[in-house]
């Protein structure tokens, strides 16, 4: 492992005016390259941490560096942060409908400067790349669950970023489909050095992670990381 890829200090997030508390001063790195998994009781802050990491929120306090850089405030900053470093995944794929797979891959692309015959050869070798190679034209509902999940890390993984941040990206699922979105994950991380992130409440889906962090009322559990280590 290298230098820290994401470094999280003394976070806070408030909501309600400050009647809850998701975060309450949190503290935690992941190395370059590592898959770590997020583990926790409802409640606990897990899913305010990914939206945290991606931007999508701002924290009460604290401060979040990603790669090296603290993470950007300024509008155009935050898009080009959102479009290039960072991967989402979430439980609900959230796929258009009315689109193919292959379409729903390139459509993470627009916008970037990417020509359209590229974005179309990009999009088919990550659906390749995921085992879906025969369904490209396949709209969402002709697809399993499984299959639609591994349509989403592919538009995840459109633009290269060099982190995915899942949020319970196999709840959903059934342990078979579980199985070959966890055995993905673990070949981004090897075959890429890809720093991995992901939010779980199944200890199966935990297991395929290097490392796992528990959350307790907004913080590290560190009793629990004791009794890990």
């Amino acid at each position: 492992m290298s230098e820290p890829d994401i470094v999280v200090k003394v976070l806070v997030k408030d909501f309600d005016h400050g009647r809850i508390h998701a975060l309450t001063g949190l503290d935690m790195e992941v190395a370059q390259g590592e898959f770590v998994a997020v583990t926790g009781p409802s409640g606990c802050g897990k899913s305010t941490l990914i939206h945290l990491l991606a931007a999508l929120d701002e924290p009460t306090h604290g401060t979040i560096a990603v790669h090296g850089q603290p993470l950007p405030s300024q509008p155009r900053q935050l898009d080009h942060y959102r479009r290039h470093a960072v991967g989402l995944v979430f439980q609900l794929h959230n796929l258009l409908p009315n689109l193919s797979a292959l379409q729903n891959v390139e459509i993470a692309m627009i916008g970037t400067g990417v020509a359209r015959r590229a974005q179309r050869k990009r999009a088919q070798q990550l659906l390749d790349e995921v085992g879906l190679s025969g369904r490209t034209t396949s709209r969402p509902a002709e697809l399993s669950g499984g299959e639609r999940q591994r349509v989403a890390i592919a538009r995840a993984l459109a633009n290269n970023p060099p982190l995915l941040l899942a949020d319970e990206p196999t709840g959903s699922l059934d342990s078979e489909a579980s199985t070959g979105v966890l055995a993905f994950l673990q070949s981004l991380r090897i075959e890429h050095n890809m720093t991995i992130l992901m939010v779980t409440h199944d200890p199966r889906a935990a297991a395929a992670a290097d490392r796992t962090i528990r959350l307790r009322d907004g913080r590290i559990d560190t009793e629990a990381v004791e009794v890990l280590t």
